[in-house]
């Protein structure tokens, strides 16, 4: 018998909640009062979190911060979860050894803290260990930062209430066209080239400068301006009607030298 269906199981602090891992359905669940005496069904709890870093979640285990730590079937990641608010914090290959497959950690079905150490004791079911039980694989729990990984998709962009990053590029752009479909085609490229960069892709085209360097926690935020819904009075492409009624300019601030030709902007990165 293969169980594909909820495979990690994982007790609170204090006992009173018990989250479970579905590989099927791609989602966390946790469950109330899991230890009480009961003559009825608990029912299938409420989803934790879902999808985003979660690629298959089999094991999992809690961390001295509280957080789980849940590893991935499909891409041998583990990703570390913080329950109190279901956001998924980051997703990492604890062992780089690309041979196997998926690469780093393979299919971990085992997964164990030793907190005197910090390491994290995993069982491996893939080839070439033939067995589960008797190949275990140890690795640092201070993941390298290098393969840290920050959710594109969510209800929020990231970025947003992300903790702080050590660097920050800031960019602001004006529209030239007059076309709303330009625009529309503009931000779907964007789209897509900023999820893959998060996740540790490249560009297309890309000279391949970053091949290897890892996704670092990076995160791409889009903001609009003023003039993405007005310009001298006109409706540009039909969005005035959007414009939120909290984004006018900012008032004067004591030691401003704004430049005209370099304040404002449409596109925000």
């Amino acid at each position: 018998m293969f169980l594909v269906g909820p495979t990690g199981l994982v007790l609170s602090g204090d006992q009173k909640l018990l989250y479970v891992s579905d590989a099927i359905g791609n989602h966390i669940t946790e469950i109330d009062d899991p230890i009480m005496t009961r003559d009825t069904s608990a029912g299938v709890g409420r989803q934790l979190t879902a999808d985003g870093l979660l690629h298959r979640p089999l094991a999992m285990v809690t961390a001295p911060n509280g957080h789980l730590l849940v590893t991935n079937a499909l891409n041998g990641q583990i990703v570390e979860i913080d329950p109190a608010s279901g956001k998924q914090l980051y997703a990492r290959w604890i062992d780089t050894d690309k041979a196997q497959s998926p690469p780093g950690n393979g299919d971990l079905f085992g997964l164990a803290l030793t907190p005197q150490e910090g390491e994290v004791i995993m069982a491996n079911d893939q080839p070439p260990c033939p067995s589960r039980r008797g190949f275990l694989k140890r690795g640092s729990a201070a993941a390298n930062p290098q393969h840290a990984i920050e959710p594109f998709y969510g209800a929020n962009q990231a970025g947003i209430v992300t903790p702080q990053q050590s660097h920050t590029y800031v960019a602001a752009l004006g529209l030239m066209t007059d076309k709303r479909e330009d625009v529309i085609a503009l931000l779907r490229t964007w789209t897509e080239t900023a999820a893959r960069l998060t996740q540790g892709g490249t560009a297309a085209p890309d000279s391949g400068d970053v091949l290897g360097l890892g996704p670092n926690g990076l995160v791409i935020t889009f903001g609009f301006g003023p003039g993405l819904f007005t310009k001298d009075d006109k409706d540009r492409y039909g969005l005035a009607a959007r414009r939120p009624a909290a984004l006018v300019d900012l008032p004067r601030f004591n030691g401003d030298q704004l430049i005209p030709q370099k304040t404002g902007g449409d596109l925000f990165i």
